[in-house]
């Protein structure tokens, strides 16, 4: 459950916003943090469960590029693979099917 689930009808007032400076309780408890985790490795990523074989892209200017963005966890800081779209049309269309339920 995120905030905004959490969150009664009353906390939303018509022009509020979070960019106020106040804090993100909305009068309720948190049994969650916002705060960026620690560096959790393998055991919450979501490569393994991705069908590269299968994973699409349209608009990339090099075929199947995309293929290579995916990547083992030991490998995710190497920034040689890229994808860049074709300067006719910018954005990227990505197919991402995965090989089991998951939960994101």
């Amino acid at each position: 459950m995120n905030c905004h689930d959490e969150a009664g009808d009353d906390d939303y007032h018509a022009g509020h916003s979070h960019g106020h400076g106040h804090d993100h309780s909305h009068g309720h408890g948190h049994d969650h943090s916002h705060d960026a985790a620690a560096d959790t490795g393998f055991s919450d990523s979501l490569f393994s469960k991705v069908n590269i074989d299968l994973v699409r892209c349209l608009n990339e200017s090099t075929p199947d590029a995309i293929k290579q963005v995916f990547k083992p966890y030991h490998q995710r800081l190497d920034t040689t693979q890229f994808v860049s779209s074709d300067p006719d049309d910018p954005e990227l269309l990505v197919y991402v099917p995965f090989t089991a339920m998951i939960k994101l």
